[in-house]
């Protein structure tokens, strides 16, 4: 065949090729966007859809559209394609490995990733722990005080000179060879060997009483005492009614603690101290105090007296707590304990740790959450062998039983002992009904080494860690502390 008939022949057929694409309205080199699958084509030009995310071909005559596949294989992102590339998002909260769930906190450890659920664990904080120099501020203007390598806390004394305002730990480095000044060191922390304090000085001469103005101490008020004929005196200083430094400075009557707050003394009764059975508030009680100012209340040991229960709580009519805060920093003011209507268990109303609007135990990631609720004074001598039992539902944070804790300590003159934690049990969470504590096949919580004394109970919740967290609360309803007595209605302490 010759070349010139092979020429002709090609020619024909792609005649005929063209004449076919025009008879299915392909009249141009460019077809309109959106071509369907299957559109007869003679380049890949034909099968241009306008999308950036397609790969368009023409295949034997006919176009294919494939979209663009992107797959990282990384089970915690979102793949997709965008203006022609591939889009790969953070799914949150989502981890695939324990260093995707560090938090960058050095005061946690063992931050870990389950890989079931895809979820971080976030460890509880290391106790004591601190994160920066201004974690470890003591107050004290005389220690320098150091977040160091190993995350605990130093306060290093420093004596940097003498001179009023500077620190010391004796009077003669106070000494500015001022006659007209007296220069001492006021003692700030008594427990520091030796003793170390902050100089001070009073002004001695005077003209008139602004002269004798005291900055130092701001509990001594001065006054310019000029004898008869002399142009000129000394500065007089006496304390100011009321004033304090510190609560050593407020004097208390008997039965009452003394606290310094903001420059004033404020005065709390102690439960079960007394001066005289009027005290006691009970007929069965009298105040036993022997030769001293103050005494404790005590049972009549020749009277037909006991209760069996002598203190409960269901929340139906007053509160009957008062609210305190956490003591500490980085705690959010709110929410706190109150009573509630939102769950019911025994009875209509409950104590409830949570915002009443929202629902919610947290809110503020930056802060950490938490309250105490402290009972009225309980009498426990007025029975034998006390134990205090409550309900409790709890719907908190349960990857950790060291977060979200709930606390019971009982109160007295010597402190605070906790008696009930939620951290030394199991994970729990009441699901959606009250639970007794402690469970009724375990011994209730006992009182009995405060059996002789008058104490408060603190109830508290501790979130522990900063973290917001979708959980309900914590509600707490028909606190009971009871004890036992014989046939003769006789507390069995004799």
């Amino acid at each position: 065949m010759s070349r010139e008939l092979l020429v002709c022949i090609w020619t024909a057929c792609l005649a005929a090729m063209v004449s076919c694409t025009a008879a299915d309205n392909v009249t141009d080199s460019v077809v309109e966007p959106d071509v369907p699958v299957g559109t007869r084509c003679v380049s890949s030009f034909q099968c241009d859809d306008d999308d950036p995310c397609t790969v368009e071909r023409c295949d034997r005559g006919l176009c294919r559209i494939d979209p663009i596949v992107c797959d990282d294989n990384d089970t915690c992102t979102t793949d997709s394609c965008a203006d022609g590339g591939c889009v790969f998002e953070r799914t949150p909260g989502c981890c695939g490995s324990d260093d995707d769930c560090d938090d960058g906190d050095p005061c946690t450890k063992d931050d870990r990733c389950d890989l079931k659920t895809r979820t971080c664990r976030i460890a509880a904080p290391i106790e004591p722990c601190c994160r920066s120099h201004l974690d470890c501020d003591d107050g004290d203007v005389c220690t320098v005080d150091t977040c160091q390598e190993n995350l605990l806390c130093s306060h290093r004394w420093d004596k940097s000179g003498s001179g009023a305002g500077i620190c010391c730990t004796l009077e003669t480095d106070c000494a500015d060879a001022n006659r007209c000044t007296r220069d001492y060191c006021r003692i700030t922390d008594e427990s520091a060997s030796p003793p170390t304090g902050v100089c001070a000085r009073e002004i001695l001469c005077c003209k008139r009483d602004r002269d004798c103005q005291q900055t130092d101490a701001p509990c001594m008020q001065g006054v310019c005492v000029i004898p008869s004929g002399q142009d000129d005196g000394e500065c007089d200083y006496q304390r100011i009614p009321d004033c304090c430094e510190t609560s050593s400075d407020c004097l208390a009557e008997p039965c009452l603690s003394a606290t310094c707050d903001d420059g004033s003394c404020s005065f709390d009764a102690i439960p079960g101290c007394c001066t005289d059975d009027e005290q006691c508030g009970d007929e069965c009680l009298f105040c036993n105090r022997g030769a001293l100012p103050s005494g404790t209340c005590e049972r009549r040991t020749d009277s037909n007296c006991c209760e069996p229960v002598v203190y409960s709580r269901d929340f139906e009519g007053d509160f009957g707590m008062e609210v305190v805060p956490m003591p500490g920093p980085g705690y959010s003011p709110s929410p706190e304990w109150h009573v509630s209507t939102r769950r019911s268990g025994s009875g209509t109303s409950s104590m409830f740790f949570g915002d009443e609007e929202t629902g919610l135990c947290r809110g503020d990631s930056s802060m950490k959450t938490g309250s105490r609720a402290v009972t009225g004074p309980i009498k426990l001598m007025m029975t034998r062998s006390p134990h205090l039992r409550f309900m409790m539902w709890k719907n908190t944070d349960e990857f950790s039983r060291f977060n979200d804790v709930v606390s019971v300590y009982v109160r007295t003159t010597g402190g605070e002992t906790k008696v009930f934690s939620t951290s030394q049990m199991e994970k729990f969470n009441s699901g959606d009904g009250f639970v007794e504590f402690p469970p009724a096949a375990e011994s209730a919580v006992s009182l009995e080494q405060w059996d002789d004394q008058v104490v408060q109970l603190v109830f508290e919740y501790d979130s522990v860690v900063y973290a917001s967290a979708p959980y309900e609360g914590i509600y707490i309803d028909d606190i009971v502390v009871s004890g036992t007595c014989d046939d003769r209605g006789v507390a069995l302490h004799d």
